[in-house]
């Protein structure tokens, strides 16, 4: 904000949170943002999120906006990165290369859909291209099950971290809606790609999908409008719905 020193104004978030929330947070400088700090978190859970809104996440939403700070400028974005533990549930670490393509292929094939979701189009910054092959939508066949999948840093979903993947696609922003859609987003994109087929990475399936899970993302649902599936004959229904689409 004009007139106000945005590191002051951290200094004091800081202060003011509790002990656990501390735990959460650090800061850093973006070369990016004019007149801006990036507000960093460690790595969480989903039911932690949950579970310790409003100890640990409320203050965002509550303190910040009201001493000056927006999240919401054009050259803001909002980055989430995604990571699972491997089988023995104790190192953290990106998906199977396998799962890593058809994340990949299910949101560069979904642009428009997924731009409504985030609340940003795509950019230099947020590519929905394979920056070698300029086709939207999918990766070169070779690289399906490869150790790494080659993405520029700049691409929708950031590949070349070590250990996470990293959604760059949403628009920042300091509401709660703005940050849960976006974190329940990614946890869902990951969940059905998981258990979905190549040929099933399609906005119906995944709509679908979500109907079976709308109390695990109850603010994306509320968003997309998504309804809960009612009854096992409506379930058999939409599915053949969704196969005929």
């Amino acid at each position: 904000r004009e007139g106000k020193d945005p590191n002051d104004i951290i200094k004091h978030f800081h202060a003011s949170l509790s002990a656990n929330a501390k735990k959460i947070y650090y800061y850093k400088v973006d070369g990016s943002l004019r007149n801006g700090v990036e507000i960093v978190t460690h790595p969480f859970t989903l039911p932690y999120l949950y579970a310790h809104e409003e100890e640990v996440f409320a203050p965002i939403w509550n303190y910040l906006p009201k001493h000056g700070l927006k999240g919401d400028a054009d050259n803001c974005g909002l980055h989430i990165h995604f990571s699972v533990l491997d089988e023995d549930n104790e190192t953290p670490g990106k998906p199977s290369p396998m799962v890593q393509y058809k994340i990949l292929k299910f949101v560069l094939g979904n642009r428009g859909n997924c731009e409504d979701i985030a609340k940003r189009p795509g950019n230099n910054y947020c590519a929905y291209e394979d920056p070698r092959t300029r086709i939207a939508g999918r990766l070169l066949p070779r690289d399906r099950n490869r150790e790494r999948l080659y993405c520029s840093r700049y691409c929708a979903i950031n590949t070349n971290n070590s250990h996470t993947l990293e959604f760059r696609i949403f628009q920042s922003g300091l509401g709660k809606t703005t940050i849960f859609r976006a974190i329940e987003f990614v946890h869902s994109v990951y969940y059905f790609c998981l258990h979905s087929k190549v040929s099933e990475l399609t906005w119906a399936h995944y709509t679908h999908w979500l109907r079976f899970h709308t109390k695990t993302y109850l603010i994306l649902c509320k968003r997309m409008k998504i309804e809960p599936i009612k009854s096992k004959a409506a379930a058999t229904i939409h599915k053949e719905e969704v196969k005929r689409e």
